[in-house]
């Protein structure tokens, strides 16, 4: 009795915020997708500031977050680098189900470029915490993203939050997507941030392979943007990332939380070069941005700090 009478007065609380939500806008400078997979926005500022420079509008309606869109002076004329779209826009359904579809900053569909699907569907429990994701093509077809997964089915920790993750095709079978993850156990800080996510087989056991690594590790600064970020084997020990080449990464960031500079290190914690592609390498990047607080230029140095 006690139980259901404490979750009448939290849905009836949800619903008060819900309806006061409703119409109201937020701004912000930033953009992130939590370990729940939910929306946050990030370096909050004024309508007015928001209106000058690159920001990011939220919209609510009577059910939550209905829309995301990128702004540059308080006009949508380009996509953000985050996800490469202009607007994000949020349908809700009954039992729980939320779509998020992608459109680029004319209002045509397209490709989220963190996942490389159309739009995705979320499951959400009695609790709005995220227990599933489908990912979906252009025609609404239940597809692959970009690293080999259709669907991914959540386990919860006691607050809620994503404790572990397993993957499954477009049939429903149980897969190990393109970075190697089977299961991916995840732990946070105080704030709510990921700061280790282990990998783990078919067998239980902390998995890697000669390609792949078994464990990543984040420092987060007070804005909680990622400043360090290091890869592991079994053994715990630093190991190469796979396709970057390198076991190590500094970040730094503005006061708007732009990325300034990103920084590579190798197993013995000294410079090393990241691979781009065949024929081209760089130990470091510089970001440069423009009054609009759009990035204009992007400068590639090597170890020893010289222009590439």
């Amino acid at each position: 009795m006690k139980k259901s009478l404490l979750l009448s007065s939290v849905l009836s609380l949800v619903l008060i915020i819900n309806a006061f939500a409703a119409g109201k806008t937020e701004f912000y400078r930033q953009i992130s997708i939590d370990g729940g997979f939910n929306l946050v926005g990030r370096y909050p500022v004024s309508e007015s500031e928001g209106k000058q420079g690159a920001s990011y509008r939220f919209t609510y309606g009577d059910n939550g977050l209905d829309k995301v869109e990128y702004l540059i002076n308080g006009l949508m004329k380009e996509n953000d680098l985050y996800f490469g779209a202009g607007q994000i826009k949020i349908e809700y359904s009954d039992n729980g189900w939320e779509k998020r579809s992608y459109f680029n900053y004319r209002g045509k569909p397209t490709r989220d470029v963190v996942s490389g699907a159309y739009s995705v569907r979320i499951k959400r429990d009695e609790e709005n915490n995220t227990i599933s994701l489908f990912n979906y093509n252009k025609t609404g077809n239940l597809v692959k993203d970009k690293y080999g997964v259709a669907h991914y089915l959540c386990y919860l920790d006691d607050q809620g939050r994503r404790a572990s993750s397993i993957r499954f095709d477009v049939s429903g079978n149980r897969v190990t997507d393109k970075e190697g993850f089977y299961e991916l156990v995840s732990k946070y800080d105080d704030n709510g941030n990921v700061v280790e996510q282990m990998n783990y087989g078919k067998d239980g056991k902390l998995m890697e392979d000669e390609l792949f690594f078994a464990m990543i590790k984040r420092e987060y600064d007070e804005k909680g943007n990622i400043v360090h970020e290091t890869f592991h084997g079994v053994d715990g020990e630093l190991k190469l990332h796979s396709i970057a080449g390198v076991a190590m990464v500094d970040r730094e960031f503005d006061d708007q939380g732009r990325i300034t500079m990103e920084r590579y290190y190798g197993i013995d914690e000294t410079p090393r070069e990241r691979v781009k592609y065949s024929g081209f390498s760089y130990a470091m990047i510089r970001f440069n941005y423009g009054a609009d607080g759009e990035l204009k230029k992007i400068v590639y140095l090597d170890r020893n700090e010289r222009r590439l």
